[in-house]
């Protein structure tokens, strides 16, 4: 792989440089900083009327460690547990981020994002460097994407063989926030000899993927700024097959031994763009987003391709900033290609606002329209008649939500009171003949809360009502709560009181009655020990679903060190 040896070069060159700024503070302060915190839980649980659905006590112990050596920052972690006593693995994955002013390592598992089509939070074993001299950027990576995993018939019939992927990226920028340009090359590939053999029934081919892209941002304007990414991918999904010369994608075609090209080779390309005006009080922004069908990076877990989506999105700011207005609309569709049976387009739009007159009111409103068009085409099979023909499914789903609160009192007794609604309905339509499956949600919360400052102590009331309705089936649930916090000892002991109670019914018969009381009480002492302790306990009563009640009781203590 030839961008292994581009990383060791990249950190051959400023690596000098680093260790020069790390000598010359060698005399500025401690040449060895220790910082980190150990954290000891213990949990014990019993059960009343049923089996135990867990464990009678568990225990575990975590921690972090900060080493600092001449500034350079080695932050390392650790888990313990009771399930695995013998100590065998205490580690599962581990990774450690040395820093030095401009320059940032990672070495063991990470997870890094260069750009969206490129590499994008895929985890990998390996080790990476991140260079910020000035304005440029510079970043590159290499380790193994994906764990080599062997057909076992035996102890692990499920597991799908996997090879080994190898991955490696290099991104180099220039420019800062407001204007900047940058370039991403990435490559990963399956190691065809990392496992024996695999079955032809799996489906599992070795794949080779080479991705580039230029991502940018330029301010044209004080008041106009256009951003814009291009990448184009090329996917090979089995290695065996031959090598080929391209006459139609001739860049891949000449990247040498980063990327060869087969029979089995597709291209894709994804493009995004963006163009915004900002004025004093209001702003415009156009964007604009395409995926070709099957675009793929082995950077990334999940992608989501074959879609189009244009948005108009906008803001205003009135009566000096107390009053804001934002929202967007736009459209999506799919089957670009025109190869596939349906076409789904959306139409999207959204609102959202907030009124603050005073430090006594605030409001905020949203809403959002979700429409979605999907045309099914009739297949073309001169066996098959498809009495449907070209059939239209159409489906809009608004949901509309509204919060009011209300704050008053003085230095020694504040209060507030808050009302909180939200309604969505789904209304689905096929060939402008309603179908009767639309649904529809509504749910309101009141709260009140009360807080006496000279004793540090507040109350909390709050009342929840929730309806859905499906098929003619109507849900409701029903939960008053009460929570009560006082501190003490110049607040470094802290406790609350909860009781909550939650009833849930469908169609006027019980489904769930439910009520839990919980109690917290947690100690700092000299800023470096807290200690906690945390009591629950559960009583879930008979109803339709639950012939007998039962109760379960759940107590959890932690300790923790910081230094």
């Amino acid at each position: 792989m030839l961008l292994a040896p581009v990383l060791v070069v990249v950190w051959a060159i400023c690596a000098p440089a680093a260790m020069a700024q790390d000598l010359s503070g060698l005399g500025d302060g401690p040449p060895v900083k220790l910082s980190g915190s150990v954290n000891a839980t213990t949990i014990a649980y019993e059960s009343i009327g049923i089996l135990p659905r867990r464990d009678p006590f568990t225990w575990f112990l975590t921690g972090n460690l900060n080493l600092d050596i001449y500034g350079w920052s080695v932050p390392l972690s650790f888990s313990f547990s009771e399930q695995e006593r013998n100590f065998r693995q205490p580690f599962n994955q581990y990774g450690i981020s040395p820093e030095y002013k401009w320059v940032k390592t990672y070495l063991g598992y990470h997870n890094l994002t260069y750009s969206r089509y490129t590499l994008a939070g895929h985890v990998f074993l390996g080790g990476a460097v991140e260079m910020t001299p000035g304005k440029w950027r510079i970043n590159a990576m290499y380790g193994r994407l994906n764990k080599a995993v062997a057909e076992d018939t035996v102890f692990n019939p499920n597991a799908t063989p996997t090879f080994q992927r190898m991955g490696a990226a290099l991104k180099v920028g220039y420019g800062d926030n407001q204007e900047f340009v940058d370039v991403t090359l990435f490559r990963a590939a399956d190691e065809i000899n990392s496992i024996a053999y695999v079955p032809e029934q799996s489906d599992v081919l070795p794949m080779e993927n080479m991705v580039v892209s230029v991502n940018g941002k330029k301010q044209i304007t004080k008041r106009v700024a256009f951003s814009a990414e291009y990448a184009s991918s090329a996917l090979t999904r089995d290695t065996r097959i031959e090598s080929v010369s391209l006459e139609q994608n001739r860049f891949f075609n000449g990247l040498g031994g980063l990327f060869t090209p087969r029979a089995s080779s597709t291209f894709y390309s994804a493009m995004n763009g963006s163009l915004g005006y900002f004025g004093n009080f209001y702003t415009v922004q156009l964007n604009y987003e395409r995926i070709d069908p099957g675009y793929r990076t082995l950077g990334a877990y999940f992608f989501n391709n074959d879609q189009e989506n244009i948005t108009v999105a906008g803001s205003l700011k009135l009566l000096k900033g107390k009053l804001n207005l934002n929202g967007n609309v736009g459209t999506q569709r799919n089957n670009l290609s025109d190869s596939e049976v349906s076409t789904v387009r959306r139409a999207i739009s959204t609102l959202n606002a907030s009124y603050v007159p005073n430090a006594t009111w605030n409001f905020n409103a949203a809403y959002s329209n979700f429409a979605t068009i999907t045309n099914i085409r009739p297949q073309l099979d001169p066996f098959f008649q498809d009495n449907l023909d070209s059939l239209n499914f159409f489906q809009v789903t608004q949901n509309a939500n509204m919060s009011v609160g209300y704050n008053w009192g003085n230095k020694q007794i504040k209060k507030g009171l808050f009302l909180n609604t939200n309604f969505q309905v789904v209304n689905d339509d096929q060939d402008n003949e309603f179908e009767g499956t639309g649904s529809s949600f509504v749910s309101g919360s009141l709260a009140y809360r009360f807080s006496f400052i000279p004793k540090a102590t507040s109350i909390s009331a709050s009342v929840n009502v929730n309806n859905s309705s499906l098929q003619g089936n109507s849900t409701t649930s029903f939960g008053p709560n009460i929570s009560v916090n006082r501190s003490f000892l110049q607040k470094k002991l802290r406790s609350t009181l909860t009781g909550t109670f939650n009833y849930v019914s469908t169609n006027g018969q019980v489904n769930s009655r439910v009520l839990s009381l919980r109690a917290n009480g947690s100690y700092t002492l000299q800023k470096k020990h807290s200690f906690s302790m945390n009591v629950t306990w559960v009583q879930r009563f008979s109803s339709a679903t639950i012939e007998q009640g039962y109760s379960e009781l759940t107590a959890t203590t932690s300790y923790s060190y910081n230094f």
